[in-house]
């Protein structure tokens, strides 16, 4: 059973708000006396006497004589100048080549951090042009020469390596589970889960699921997992046609779209990047597909362009600001030398739209 506050006595809490007032310069040289500073504490004249008495004891303070003011003997505690950092940041792909998501995202981390003080350094290269090989990154993290490092979307292996460091770590998504390391990563399956829900009530089993090879391989993450789980509750048998591997690349996906669309095309289709959002549309407007008419259309991430499509468009909602706040959080204590290990988990929001409606018989 926990034990209930104990609460200080006036005088106590008196006296240990002239210690303060005494180690942050608010009063130096000589004390106030005691009538203006008990109207200055709002205390009874006899409680600041009392807690004078207990200072003078303690040596804050000197007695001045009869009818003189006290004297300060404590000097101020100078604050002591904070240490800006170096925050190494490891991207996943070069920032020109991510979408406007992930530009937005990096841009608000960066800010928060130099709002801080401190300074943002990028790792020369990014994981995917190093191709997750240890030694390479090795190389680029020794080069940068960072106090601690924001590793985006890394695997298993990567931040295995990193979490065995000398340096603080935060794993921003990627593969963190089970590690000891500090992280932040958005859950998809609940947004997922109310999606596949929506489609499958309006009659939707022809439902696949464009994800990139990172998400995919070596094993499914989460919530991809969760999305063959739902359609296998709703009856529907997985298969690779339902979630299906393509190249990273204008042709890889052209080539996946064009061999769905061959036989039994897709009613729905969920798209997980940015990237690919206009090469989707691009690709039903060639064959004359209308949406939702023909193909219902789920984006996995938010865009401010979508503000502007009518109808608008059905898609994910991520919780960027509050990843922002929690990666500052963490940045405040590796800058005490207090670096936390908590691992934050919130939860995607699915946003319905106009681009989702009734299957195509």
């Amino acid at each position: 059973m926990s034990r209930p506050l104990r609460r200080l006595p006036l005088v106590e809490q008196t006296a240990a708000h002239l210690r303060d007032g005494f180690q942050n310069g608010r009063w130096s040289g000589l004390l106030p006396g005691v009538v203006p500073l008990a109207e200055e504490l709002m205390v009874s004249k006899d409680i600041a006497r009392a807690a004078l008495k207990v200072l003078e004891g303690e040596g804050w303070i000197e007695e001045g004589g009869s009818g003189r003011r006290r004297k300060i003997v404590a000097k101020p505690i100078k604050a002591q100048p904070r240490r800006a950092l170096r925050i190494g940041i490891m991207l996943y792909d070069p920032l020109e080549d991510d979408d406007g998501h992930g530009i937005r995202q990096m841009f608000g981390i960066r800010q928060s951090i130099e709002a801080l003080g401190h300074t943002c350094v990028f790792g020369e290269r990014c994981l995917a042009e190093l191709k997750e090989n240890l030694p390479r990154i090795s190389n680029v993290v020794k080069a940068v020469d960072a106090d601690a490092w924001i590793v985006l979307a890394a695997s298993r292996a990567v931040l295995e390596w990193f979490v065995a460091q000398p340096f603080a770590v935060y794993a921003f998504g990627g593969r963190f589970h089970d590690l000891p390391v500090a992280c932040s990563a958005t859950r998809m399956a609940p947004a997922l889960e109310s999606a596949v829900n929506a489609l499958v009530s309006h009659g939707h089993r022809r439902i696949v699921l464009l994800a990139p090879t990172f998400l995919r391989k070596p094993t499914p993450i989460p919530s991809i997992g969760r999305f063959i789980t739902l359609l296998e509750e709703h009856g529907i048998a997985a298969t690779d046609y339902h979630l299906p591997h393509f190249e990273d690349s204008a042709e890889g996906l052209e080539k996946c779209l064009d061999a769905l669309f061959r036989i039994t095309p897709p009613t729905a289709l969920l798209v997980n990047q940015t990237t690919d959002c206009a090469a989707v549309f691009f690709f039903l407007a060639r064959r004359g597909l209308q949406v939702p008419g023909d193909v219902s259309v789920v984006f996995l991430i938010e865009e401010p362009v979508f503000r502007r499509c009518l109808p608008t468009i059905d898609h994910f909602r991520a919780p960027i600001k509050e990843h922002i706040t929690n990666i500052a959080r963490w940045v405040k204590g590796v800058e005490v030398g207090r670096p936390n290990q908590r691992q934050v988990i919130l939860d995607a929001e699915y946003i319905p739209g106009g681009t989702v409606g009734p299957a195509k018989k």
